[in-house]
């Protein structure tokens, strides 16, 4: 299933390499260096899911995991940290936040597409249910 994802990645070797095994599966990668320039095209994406670092400059992961949540659109789409930080405080933080996965670098290329995978099944899903109540 190719989908339109959302990367947000500081560090420009990370940034490609991730792009590029999310591309090999085939699908169709927004890369961003901060989450101030991810903020600032997710409507114009409209991407299906958001795979983003933490630490970053301008605006973190979890600033641009706040702000997505709080725009309609980004309410409902499923938004995967993968980042170095792995205190219990972050991993928390984040899933009070709304984060959907939490997945620590250095990262397995299938573990991340296993995730990304899951995620956008899970939102077909609840959209083909929503779909379904809304007909009822």
């Amino acid at each position: 299933m190719m989908a339109k994802v959302l990367l947000t990645e500081d560090e420009d070797s990370l940034r490609l390499m991730t792009r590029t095994v999310l591309e090999l599966d085939g699908h169709q990668v927004f890369a961003y260096a901060n989450g101030q320039l991810a903020l600032d095209a997710f409507e114009e994406v409209n991407p299906d899911v958001v795979v983003s670092d933490i630490s970053m400059p301008l605006l973190d992961g979890f600033g641009l995991l706040d702000a997505v949540r709080r725009l309609h659109t980004g309410s409902v789409v499923p938004f995967l940290f993968l980042t170095a930080r792995s205190e219990h405080e972050d991993v928390r933080f984040a899933r009070s936040l709304g984060v959907d996965d939490y997945l620590f670098k250095p990262y397995d290329a299938e573990e991340l597409l296993e995730a990304v995978r899951t995620r956008l099944e899970r939102r077909r899903v609840i959209e083909l249910f929503e779909s379904r109540q809304a007909h009822i």
